[in-house]
């Protein structure tokens, strides 16, 4: 099966499981979609670790068995899934188990992501569905790695720029704690 065919189908089997009835139900969804991200998707910075892997293809490194994050295909499909998923951390009524899950994958997905050109629009959809969580504190330490990649990512005044001002120490004491 080609590449371009293996992702709307994916994002179709995917919709399936997060219209499921029960948290339970879209929570296995959202970590499969997780354990499948870190399985075939090749983060770029990630072609070192894998070198024993490493086909060279008319002058692109590629990856044995691997997608490769940069693709637009990919990107788009990592995009449209990560402002669906977002949204179950809206949801006031929802288990601890879901957001916990909701908030897993937006750690794993800010690898994949490229942040281009949306890079303040994906960083403010990721940031505000993380702080309207309604207990945040049972999640700092996800939230905080959350945080951490972001700054990596996109820099600390981009995340600046998206936050509200009352998450703003919070984001100037992990990035003392970064440069330390």
């Amino acid at each position: 099966m080609s590449q371009q065919k293996a992702i709307p189908q994916l994002l179709q089997m995917l919709l399936v499981g997060l219209a499921g009835e029960s948290p339970q139900t879209q929570s296995c969804a959202i970590r499969a979609l997780i354990f499948n991200m870190k399985q075939t998707i090749l983060a770029e910075s990630m072609v070192r670790a894998h070198r024993t892997d490493v086909v060279e293809d008319e002058g692109a490194v590629k990856i044995k068995d691997k997608l490769s994050s940069k693709d637009p295909q990919m990107q788009d499909f990592l995009r449209k899934v990560t402002r669906i998923v977002a949204l179950f951390l809206k949801d006031q009524t929802a288990p601890k188990e879901l957001h916990k899950s909701v908030l897993k994958f937006l750690k794993v997905v800010i690898t994949f992501l490229s942040f281009g050109e949306g890079a303040k629009e994906l960083c403010e959809l990721i940031l505000s569905h993380v702080f309207s969580l309604p207990d945040s504190a049972k999640y700092t330490m996800v939230i905080r790695r959350i945080l951490n990649k972001l700054i990596a990512r996109v820099g600390v005044a981009t995340v600046l720029d998206c936050t509200v001002k009352e998450h703003h120490k919070l984001i100037h004491y992990i990035e003392r704690l970064r440069r330390k």
